[in-house]
């Protein structure tokens, strides 16, 4: 018993010694921040946090945004306001992380404003910027925040479990199922301990080879298998072979959809906070522009409806989802006064002239290619359109 509480102990205090060392070896991209819950670190970054060559001390476009502005899936140089920068040929600065919603683009406002724009782009993510509003509002420790809390709402007793859907879109896996409730045990390891998650990638070819790893075609074996029990939740688009990717109108449903009470409260907050920034704006004499940036369903149902390939019926309700969320969107960009648009139609085009824009498995972010689509889009809206500077004039481009 003294040789086995030895041994139990001696695991315990080199795991935590493992969890330290790693911790200081192999740093994360990213740390938690006081004023915006999280920001970049390191690597990529500039000395601000942003995935910026340079921390400028002025530019003359200022672009504030999540990950689909960050530039998730392509190269620092590759993210869209890179992209944008270099097609107009001028400067332009990004302030932007993956879960930023309204919140952060209302807190970095100033920061923006002290670089001296011409002008300053807020762009929307559809896919999750309502419901990150909410729970930053809701679930968070930030008292500045909960200060945006209506008393009177009252969170909804049960949801449709977004985050349940992601998990079985990447495991292939049914939530009902003994080995899901495993992978969601290990998952949850993994996000919690550095140490598990570094043994777990440096060893997946040992444990693949004597089958206690799932190989990648295992993996895409038992995926297949699963989109076709599940349309709803993991559904392939291949109609065009060139095109192929997985969508999902269960997981992004919730996020999109007015009638949803988190959504709806969620859009409730964003509305009050674009209208305290355009007032901002307004004060500082910034154009101030509104940018909505679909979700992938929502670019391929409008790919679809413009080649006049059938939408599926899995996706009907959701189509009407997001339909309505894009022109609730620009009606309340056109109320407050200031500049807007939408990127979906030119995603739309780009995919009915066959460009890949979006890789093949349920990631939502776009391609190098799709994220020069978003800037080669806001570039022909800055050039046809004639900006005005409040209270100053037309800008001159």
């Amino acid at each position: 018993m003294k040789n086995t509480l030895v041994a139990v102990f001696g695991i315990i205090v080199a795991c935590i010694l493992g969890e330290f060392l790693i911790r200081i070896v192999v740093p994360t991209s990213y740390v938690s921040d006081s004023k915006l819950g999280m920001i970049g670190s390191g690597g990529e970054h500039d000395v601000r946090g942003f995935r910026n060559a340079v921390a400028l001390s002025q530019a003359s476009i200022v672009v504030l945004g999540d990950s689909q502005t960050y530039g998730n899936n392509a190269e620092r140089d590759d993210a869209w306001p890179q992209q944008l920068g270099k097609i107009a040929s001028t400067t332009v600065y990004q302030m932007a992380f993956g879960g930023y919603s309204a919140l952060q683009y209302r807190d970095l406002m100033d920061e923006g404003i002290a670089l001296h724009p011409n002008i300053l782009i807020v762009a929307f993510y559809a896919g999750n910027d309502l419901l990150e509003t909410y729970t930053g509002v809701y679930d968070s420790g930030n008292s500045k925040w909960n200060k945006r809390r209506d008393p009177g709402f009252v969170s909804p007793a049960t949801t449709s479990d977004p985050l349940t859907y992601r998990q079985e879109l990447q495991t292939g896996l049914s939530r009902n199922t003994v080995e899901f409730s495993i992978w969601r045990v290990r998952y949850w390891m993994r996000l919690h301990s550095r140490l598990y998650a570094f043994l777990g990638d440096m060893t997946r070819e040992i444990r693949e080879r004597v089958g206690i790893a799932k190989t990648m075609k295992e993996k895409h074996r038992q995926f297949i298998d699963f989109a076709k029990e599940h349309p709803e939740i993991a559904y392939i688009f291949k109609e065009n072979e060139k095109l192929r990717t997985i969508m999902s109108p269960a997981y992004r449903l919730e996020a999109v959809s007015l009638d949803e009470p988190r959504a709806k409260e969620g859009w409730r907050i964003t509305k009050e906070i674009f209208q305290e920034m355009s007032e901002k704006a307004r004060m500082e004499h910034i154009p101030l522009i509104f940018l909505y940036i679909p979700t992938k369903e929502f670019a391929y149902l409008e790919y679809m409806r413009l080649s006049s390939v059938q939408i599926p019926g899995e996706f009907h309700g959701y189509y009407a989802a997001e339909s309505r969320l894009q022109d609730e969107f620009l009606k309340n960009c056109y109320k407050l006064g200031d500049y807007c648009f939408s990127v979906t139609s030119a995603l739309a085009e780009a995919l009915r002239l066959g460009e890949k824009v979006y890789g093949e498995t349920m990631d939502g972010h776009p391609l190098a290619l799709g994220y020069q689509v978003i800037a080669s889009s806001t570039w022909e809206y800055l050039r046809n359109t004639p900006v005005q500077r409040p209270g100053r004039g037309e800008i001159n481009k």
